[in-house]
């Protein structure tokens, strides 16, 4: 990647950014030194750098008086100093800076316009282009924990090889020994002819098997078959690609465990590290393939067409997606490889190499130092090690000796039981942008049925209160039970908080499914406001800039620093404004997970020994939601605030967003719900002079 490739990523010509810069600054955006005549900048501009250009020389002038005294007094015209060649140097270059073109502009103007629409627009291209990229090639934002089921089948596959090696070796020390055994006893490996099938054993004994069916069970009619055979094939290679990495993880923690017995020196290799990472990337192969096959990546697709059509700042717009791509593994759950174990039948000759070698590699297994993604169940995959003896062990295979079949359970049961919104349906990750959506969904719905509900109730009264048939037959029922009585005094007595119960549902509902979803885009737009305004203020000020060069004979170098750091700024601006939503995508599931993970104890330490209610559950509800929101308010102001933390680390620039509290504004709109709530009060209004004796008529002061 050079500098032509920024320069093509920034032309396009349906770049938002560019469509914006062309709109506001006019040709000179597409044709720097081509007059065009559009707009009013250019003879503006011309004014301005005359008037500048006017001051810069009125200055050079008294600098120059200045000098011609100090001549005359000390005899020399400029300091003896080795930065004199320097000032001149400099000076020149801010006179070339101030030399305006053919459209008006200032070279320095020019240079900034430069940098900003090319340099900046074109590094952000570049980066939300790959973003969008590896998004629809079938990875993920945040590196998800890999299922059970699937990290089962890793480890499955790898101890059938393992207890391969195991056998054989031991077959060999024999040998090695002078002592006879059979040739037959050897574990071989075996492919099926018609369906997909691996299986390694050596007549008697069996080490295990892989394999899957030619048509994965589960799939109905509604697929059609070029789905399932394109799927069915992707998973074939996928399963090869495991099988071979689980191969090549016990050869080599084979050849490990043989160097220490050798030696006692050596380390063996990390067998979690290896069966994680190689059933994450099963997974996701599946996944994508079944995405791409059903049609359920047609929005990754759009939104990499759009990216890279309509530019980087259509990446804010895209939050949804790019927070829930390649994250759900249901279709996973369709496909159902099968692997089993080692046989507790057969002859495996010498067991003495395959006890120490298993044992070895449950030490291993129990005492990885591998740290998972936050969601993973802790310690997984040693959990189903038992403390058996090594004869047990070697008989049995131990570890998954049993058969395991993978992604066998109920799918409709696990979508309706699943923590929908929160990440992938399988762990303990949280996305709580998306939970909080969910939430608000069902506390719209709550609160549009329980609206509903009461206003029904209210008219059946009312009309049962009526001289229609329905209120003279509900007046006999009255008459003999006093039913309506009890619910009119019911529905009177409660009816002062139903109201602004219900005024605050839809307040919170509202906040939580509308305004909440749409912080990523406001913060986004907050960002893209403050890119244009740094940009419009480089151009103008790149004038004055040029001007702060003309220093002969002065000590004042750092006039033209903070200059320098602010084209830095409009170059990097928005490459960092896309890393920095990038960024916010990722922290917010991290910052989330480790929420859920946290609140749950500390609530149980809050409560350990006492239990006030309902009103105690929805207080830790709305604390947790306050938590949810406010963390995702904070994390999202990441693409507006990370390029000023980062130019501010370059060098002391003053920031100042001009739409910061944007956020604040769209929340209290939906906040006026909850406030107006408070003041309700429907059935009930205030009576500020309650007693009967009083003439209301009166005005309250003077009395009756």
């Amino acid at each position: 990647m050079g500098i032509d490739g920024i320069t093509e990523a920034a032309k396009r010509s349906g770049d938002l950014s560019r469509q914006m810069l062309h709109t506001v600054f006019g040709e000179v955006v597409n044709n720097p030194f081509s007059p065009s005549g559009d707009g009013l900048l250019n003879n503006v501009f011309f004014t301005v750098n005359e008037v500048i250009a006017i001051l810069a020389l009125v200055y050079m002038g008294i600098i120059s008086i200045k000098k011609l005294h100090q001549a005359g007094q000390l005899g020399s015209f400029i300091e003896g100093d080795g930065n004199n060649a320097f000032k001149i140097v400099k000076t020149t270059f801010g006179w070339l800076l101030l030399v305006p073109t053919v459209v008006g502009w200032s070279v320095a103007q020019l240079l900034f316009l430069w940098c900003g629409s090319i340099i900046g627009v074109g590094s952000a291209n570049v980066i939300a282009d790959k973003t969008a990229s590896e998004l629809a090639s079938g990875k993920a934002v945040y590196i998800a924990p890999v299922m059970p089921e699937m990290a089962s089948v890793a480890k499955g596959m790898f101890e059938t090889n393992l207890c391969a090696l195991g056998v054989n070796q031991g077959i060999a020390q024999m040998e090695a020994s002078g002592q006879h055994y059979e040739n037959n006893a050897r574990m071989q490996y075996q492919t099926g002819d018609s369906t997909y099938s691996i299986s390694v054993n050596n007549g008697s004994a069996v080490c295990g098997t892989v394999s899957l069916p030619q048509r994965p069970a589960g799939w109905t009619s509604i697929f059609a078959s070029g789905y399932a055979d394109s799927v069915y094939s992707v998973q074939q290679q996928a399963t090869d690609t495991l099988w071979g990495k689980m191969k090549t993880a016990a050869e080599q923690f084979n050849a490990a465990y043989m160097a220490k017995m050798r030696s006692g020196d050596g380390e063996l290799p990390d067998v979690e590290s290896a069966i994680q990472t190689a059933a994450r990337d099963y997974q996701l192969q599946v996944q994508h393939a079944a995405n791409s096959a059903a049609g359920d990546d047609e929005i990754v697709q759009k939104m990499e067409s759009d990216i890279k059509e309509k530019g980087w700042l259509y990446l804010g717009v895209y939050y949804h997606t790019l927070a829930t791509a390649n994250t759900e593994m249901k279709d996973v759950a369709n496909l159902k490889p099968v692997v089993s174990g080692m046989s507790n039948d057969g002859d495996i000759g010498s067991i003495d190499y395959f006890k120490g070698l298993f044992q070895a590699y449950h030490s291993q297994l129990k005492n990885s130092n591998y740290t998972p993604p936050l969601g993973t169940e802790s310690n997984a995959l040693a959990r189903n090690i038992d403390q058996k003896s090594l004869e047990n062990a070697a008989t049995t295979g131990d570890g998954t000796s049993l058969i395991t079949k993978i992604f066998d359970f109920n799918v409709t049961n696990w979508l309706a039981t699943s923590n929908y919104g929160t990440g992938d349906g399988y762990s303990d990750v949280t996305n709580p942008l998306l939970k909080m959506k969910a939430i608000g969904d069902y506390t719209l719905g709550v609160a549009e049925v329980g609206l509903a509900s009461w206003t029904a109730i209210n008219v059946a009264v009312k009309v049962s209160e009526g001289k229609s048939l329905p209120g003279f037959a509900a007046g006999m029922m009255n008459k003999l039970t006093g039913i309506r009585d009890a619910i009119a005094g019911v529905l009177e007595s409660v009816s002062f908080l139903v109201y602004p119960l219900f005024y605050s549902l839809f307040g919170i509902g509202l906040a939580l499914s509308i305004w909440l979803p749409f912080i990523p885009m406001i913060y986004w737009f907050v960002a893209m406001a403050d890119w244009l305004v740094t940009l419009m203020t480089g151009v103008l000020a790149s004038s004055l800039w040029a001007a702060t060069h003309i220093n002969i004979g002065q000590s004042n170098d750092e006039r033209s620093t903070y200059g320098y750091v602010f084209l830095i700024d409009v170059m990097i601006r928005p490459m960092l404004m896309v890393m920095g939503f990038i960024f916010a995508s990722l922290a917010i599931v991290a910052l989330g997970t480790a929420l859920n993970m946290m609140f749950k104890f500390a609530m149980e330490q809050v409560q350990s020994d006492s239990f006030t209610g309902l009103l105690s559950s929805i207080g830790f509800l709305m604390l947790y939601a306050r938590l949810c929101t406010g963390m995702v308010a904070r994390v999202f102001a990441l693409p507006a605030r990370m390029p000023n933390y980062v130019i501010n680390w370059i060098g002391q620039k003053m920031n100042d967003s001009v739409l910061g509290d944007m956020q604040n504004h769209v929340h209290d709109i939906f906040a006026a719900f909850g406030r107006g709530a408070k003041n309700m009060n429907r059935n009930n209004p205030k009576q500020f002079n309650p007693d009967a004796g009083v003439d209301k008529s009166k005005d309250g002061i003077k009395g009756a």
